[in-house]
């Protein structure tokens, strides 16, 4: 029988040892009703009555003692035998066949058949049978009663039949408890594996939908604590760069003398020079489980942070073999390692946090790297419509100025001068891509004046017309949003007034049932946008890859000599926000149905 079930077989002796005592009271009824009987010989009812009270003196210190008799009898078997000698007395000193505590000396064999199976009754049985026989034919006889030597049979077998009974039972008892106990116990181990595979399951879903370390942190943290019920847990993240553990995050569930102190999220553990536990279990990526109390890391102050109790384990964050962090279960109980199936259900906890964890990691790196190559599409875009013509021309210029010299040296001079305005053209396009690079946030105020600067810097001779409408509610929207919404205008704007000869453009942005527009409309020559190839005209590509990447849509209205629109519809991120908690709503919903 496992430790875990120990109290309740305690228990379980304690009420068996309680009802031994009720049928050692009960069978003390048989005496007293002698000493009731008018045939009862005067000797023979004294002699009853002195061993009537003798014996409820003992039932009484067996039932005020019960509990330390009850162990000490389970440590030292052959104590039984003073039971015997006792009772052996009383039926010598009532008449012995014919004495009414028959049923009392029984007591001794019914606890010993319980207690200690069919060979403890039986042996206890033999011994008392031996006793017996002496009693009633080697001892004086007390009392003037003849012996009858089938009631004397029938006794001693009936010593036998009890010993045999109740040990028979004690032994099927024995096998239904444990098997009883087995069967718990694979239900503990069910109920183990089935809230480890909830955790696994919710653990996958939240990477389906989270891109928050921290929240998936704090998710762990949650299943360590609250629900597989360890009194303190933390996890840190591992930064390559610095070589230590940081981002941490714990939850505890501890008394106040604990002396638990809080673990700041920034907290920095170097790992340099340090083979703790914790640098241990990272570096071997492999569990360490620490039972004496040894320091979390060499760092005295750290290391009380880290780990409370004496006892706690470390586990290795890594998706395959790369390091991501630890998790630190702690306040284990003390001088107890952990057993075998609750270790492997924490291995296997830490395996998939740390895919999880690698997962999301992974996620935010190509997000990153994405949006830097996309910002990088458009500053190439930017330079190949603006700059790179402007010092085409410039180039072509100065190589025609090259050709002329020296023999027209006027010429010369009246070309460089028409390439002065070249120069300052060019110097204009890459200020505006300067500022364009410049990451301040957009407001109603900065989305229109920098649009009309734009458009001055671009057509400096032209005097075009350009209004913007934006609605009231503008500069409460998300800051990328804002960012994302000037840049497509930004880039429609740019090709209306460069390429459609335009003289008069509206800008139009405004917000309808969880989406987001953006209208540009030029009165230009137009085109055809079925045979356009945006391959080769990067403005239009910029604006449909910024889009997509934000769920959006683009399109293009054009025709020959009839202006031209362009419409961007992108999901609001209120809107993304709300949806995305509505279906988390549903999910727990249905997860808490047994969905």
């Amino acid at each position: 029988m496992s430790e875990r079930n120990k109290p309740e077989r305690q228990r379980r002796e304690r009420q068996t040892f309680q009802l031994l005592l009720l049928i050692r009271w009960i069978s003390l009824l048989p005496a007293l009703f002698a000493l009731a009987l008018p045939q009862t010989a005067p000797t023979l009812a004294a002699s009853s009555a002195r061993a009537l009270l003798l014996a409820i003196l003992v039932n009484a210190a067996l039932t005020l003692f019960g509990t330390r008799i009850n162990d000490l009898i389970r440590r030292r078997p052959r104590l039984i035998a003073l039971d015997l000698l006792f009772s052996g007395l009383l039926i010598w000193y009532t008449g012995a066949e014919a004495s009414p505590f028959y049923l009392y000396s029984l007591t001794p064999i019914l606890g010993a058949a319980f207690f200690f199976r069919i060979r403890g009754g039986v042996w206890t049985a033999s011994a008392y049978t031996l006793l017996y026989l002496a009693i009633v034919f080697l001892l004086p006889r007390r009392h003037s009663i003849e012996i009858s030597l089938a009631l004397v049979t029938t006794q001693i077998i009936g010593f036998f039949v009890i010993a045999l009974m109740v040990g028979y039972t004690a032994v099927l008892l024995g096998d239904l408890q444990r098997t009883h106990d087995e069967l718990a116990e694979s239900n503990a181990e069910l109920s183990r594996r089935n809230r480890d595979l909830h955790l696994l399951q919710e653990l996958t879903l939240l990477l389906q939908s989270s891109v928050d370390p921290a929240e998936l942190q704090e998710y762990i943290l949650q299943g360590l604590v609250m629900e597989m019920g360890y009194r303190r847990a933390a996890i840190g993240l591992y930064d390559e760069g610095r070589n230590v553990l940081t981002g941490w995050l714990s939850m505890e569930n501890l008394p106040v003398e604990s002396g638990s102190k809080r673990l700041g999220h920034a907290t920095s553990v170097s790992l340099d020079h340090d083979d703790g536990p914790v640098a241990e279990a990272l570096c071997t990526q492999h569990p360490v489980e620490v039972l004496d109390g040894e320091p979390a890391t060499r760092d005295p102050m750290l290391a009380k942070r880290l780990a409370v109790g004496r006892h706690y384990l470390v586990l290795p964050l890594t998706l395959r073999t790369t390091p991501l962090g630890v998790i630190i279960v702690d306040y284990l109980p003390a001088r107890e390692p952990l057993s075998e199936t609750d270790r492997l259900s924490l291995e296997r906890l830490a395996a998939h946090a740390g895919v999880a964890l690698g997962s999301v990691r992974l996620c935010i790196n190509r997000a990153q790297q994405q949006a830097v190559m996309a910002e990088r599409n458009r500053i190439a875009a930017d330079l190949h419509d603006s700059i790179s013509q402007v010092l085409y021309g410039l180039a072509y210029g100065l190589d025609a100025c090259v050709q002329l010299l020296p023999e027209h040296p006027e010429v010369v001079r009246g070309e460089l001068e028409k390439l002065q305005p070249v120069v300052a053209d060019a110097q204009a396009q890459m200020r505006k891509a300067i500022f364009a690079m410049r990451s301040d946030e957009i407001t109603s105020d900065t989305f229109s004046a920098r649009l009309h600067r734009h458009l001055h810097a671009i057509c400096p001779a032209r005097d075009m017309a350009l209004r913007i409408e934006l609605p009231g509610e503008f500069d409460r929207w998300d800051a990328d949003t804002r960012q994302h919404l000037y840049r497509i205008a930004q880039e429609a704007m740019t090709n209306a007034a460069r390429h459609a000869d335009a003289h008069r453009i509206v800008i139009t942005v405004a917000a309808e049932k969880g989406r987001i527009g953006v209208r540009v409309e030029d009165d230009g020559r137009g085109f055809e946008p079925s045979g356009v190839d945006t391959t080769e005209h990067l403005g239009i590509q910029s604006m449909r890859e910024r889009v997509k990447d934000l769920g959006g849509e683009l399109r293009i209205e054009s025709a020959p000599d009839r202006g031209t629109v362009v419409i961007a519809s992108i999901p609001s991120r209120a809107h993304i926000d709300l949806r995305w908690r509505y279906e988390q709503e549903e999910e727990t919903h249905s997860i808490a149905l047994g969905g």
